[in-house]
């Protein structure tokens, strides 16, 4: 659904950019009467109609993938390609006057091209924007420039954003907050903003882990009726230190359990599906097979389906609403209850500044500006008991953090800091 719903965003752009090529062409040759004008007018727009949609899916691919230079390159060779294209059709249809009619196509081009190539760099609708604001010189054209940034709102963000971060992961394993044993590089992470769907992964590496094998991933389809959502993890049991040191000195055996939820949240209910299945034993490298078969298994399940009233607004999943809370930049805290297995679970986070943490961003070049990183400070509670997060983000790139600590029950701290040179499964 979510891919169509692109496609249709992506349609559109390629309809408006069409129409705004038309009335230049239609504008450019009025004077040589309204016939040939309305013929160059039409010619333009059949034309632009394609290139258009196949540029703009160009643009958010090599965006994503490919340095700011390497960009521009490309983006330069299309134009002059397309708009070489586009005067030799019209000389050839003998439009009135090509030369002029082509020469403001192209600066159009150029122009669309700056501003959604700019938010995608940027990284979100809301960073672009605060850069903008931030420095304009003449801020009364800011209205002006929200009219184009608000249009390109579908096509840049929410449901068509794509982020990717990768991260490495250390362990720390901890009695009474003194820190006892640490593990550097013992596996890595993956977090995306694609289409709607939040995704997060994450694993050991054995071979750096003392041969712990232990592995999961979430996703999450947001909208505005509430969220869809689907999560599979390893279990295990370690609960203490004692338990954390067995764990240690254990092997990986060849066939380990797994633990499958899936389910939905919207204004009346809470409804979801868990299972547990006993596999062949995969690593995090091989993500791939075991999250098929758990698709597999859950879509199969006889298991019946348990549901919660609910009401108010559709309770999010926790990715949905630590993403809302760092995108918010008007808050300082965050309460929600967490859909999963039905609403037992709730969120408090607070925001806070942390410049000694922000200053080492800057130096590992994971972010610039070290005045825009903030902390998040959070716990989720449940009938368990209570697990404390912490979430390093830049206020200028919101979707993804820099850098998280999560401590499941106070004994083992999970910290996940971006690296984009550790292995990660391919995920889709």
């Amino acid at each position: 659904m979510f891919r169509k719903e692109a496609n249709g965003q992506i349609l559109l752009y390629a309809l408006l950019g069409s129409f705004i090529r038309a009335g230049i062409y239609l504008g450019s040759n009025l004077k040589a009467g309204l016939p040939a004008a309305t013929l160059a007018s039409a010619i333009e727009f059949l034309l632009w109609l394609p290139l258009t949609g196949v540029y703009v899916f160009a643009l958010r691919w090599f965006v994503r993938r490919y340095r700011l230079w390497v960009v521009a390159l490309s983006a330069s060779a299309c134009i002059v390609a397309f708009h070489t294209m586009e005067f030799s059709l019209h000389h050839a249809t003998r439009t009135p006057h090509p030369v002029r009619s082509t020469i403001m196509s192209a600066l159009y081009t150029v122009g669309a091209t700056t501003v959604t190539a700019f938010i995608l760099r940027a990284g979100s609708i809301y960073a672009a924007g605060k850069m903008l604001w931030k420095f304009s010189t003449a801020r009364n054209c800011v209205p002006a420039l929200c009219l184009v940034v608000m249009f390109m709102t579908n096509l840049t963000h929410g449901q068509t954003a794509r982020t990717a971060s990768t991260y490495r992961v250390d362990a720390k394993i901890s009695v009474l907050r003194i820190i006892s044993h640490t593990f550097e590089g013992v596996g890595s992470a993956y977090a995306a903003v694609r289409d709607g769907r939040l995704q997060f992964g994450a694993g050991s590496f054995p071979e750096k882990a003392h041969k712990i094998n232990r592995f999961g991933y979430v996703e999450v389809n947001t909208s505005k009726t509430g969220d869809r959502y689907f999560g599979f993890m390893t279990t295990s049991n370690e609960h203490d230190e004692g338990d954390a040191r067995k764990a240690l000195r254990g092997i990986s055996a060849g066939f380990v359990p797994y633990s499958i939820l899936q389910g939905k949240s919207d204004a009346s209910r809470i409804q979801w599906t868990k299972m547990k299945v006993t596999s062949q034993s995969f690593s995090w490298i091989e993500l791939s097979k075991p999250l098929a078969a758990a698709r597999e298994a859950i879509a199969e399940s006889a298991q019946v389906q348990q549901s919660e009233a609910h009401h108010g607004d559709p309770a999010p999943t926790l990715l949905s609403a630590i993403s809302r809370c760092m995108a918010d930049a008007q808050a300082t805290t965050c309460q929600s209850n967490i859909a999963w297995e039905g609403s037992n679970q709730t969120l408090a986070a607070a925001k806070k500044d942390d410049p000694d943490m922000a200053q080492r961003f800057v130096k590992l070049s994971l972010a610039k500006n070290p005045g825009s990183i903030r902390r998040l400070d959070g716990a989720i509670r449940n009938v368990k008991g209570r697990s404390k997060f912490k979430v390093w983000y830049d206020e200028q790139s919101p979707q993804l953090p820099l850098r998280i600590e999560y401590s499941p029950l106070g004994v083992l701290t999970l910290i996940f800091e971006a690296d984009a040179t550790v292995t990660v499964p391919k995920i889709e």
